[in-house]
């Protein structure tokens, strides 16, 4: 069985080589696009977000530790994580800036009217 597998993939690569090279090819593809591509990616949107810090955004560390940002250097920040606490990380170590939607005092009121009108019209 075996000696009949290796004769038809010896046949079948000496008759066209290029055949031969299309699972080698298919893998170097495959690889690219579920491995290189995101990591290529994750990295351009940390260094995008390194590039992006200033004074007084709240940002979490890789570690998990939440913080204002209270001073920037080239290669470190300060976080103040309380009232009067400081610490120093290194830039690479912010994991993620965290930004919170303002909602408008009247959005909210106008939502659970919508809410009372629906509730008032079913039975």
């Amino acid at each position: 069985m075996f000696s009949a597998v290796a004769h038809l993939a010896a046949s079948s690569s000496s008759s066209n080589p290029a055949a031969a090279l299309l699972p080698f090819v298919l893998l170097i593809v495959v690889f690219y696009f579920l491995l290189i591509r995101p990591q290529q990616r994750r990295s351009r949107q940390q260094r995008e977000l390194m590039n992006k810090l200033s004074v007084g955004d709240e940002v979490v560390t890789v570690g998990g530790m939440f913080g204002n940002v209270h001073a920037l250097d080239d290669d470190e920040v300060t976080l103040e994580i309380a009232q009067d606490v400081f610490v120093r990380f290194r830039r690479s170590a912010i994991g993620a800036r965290l930004a919170f939607d303002q909602e408008e005092p009247n959005g909210s009121d106008q939502h659970t009217q919508d809410q009372e009108e629906e509730a008032g019209d079913q039975p």
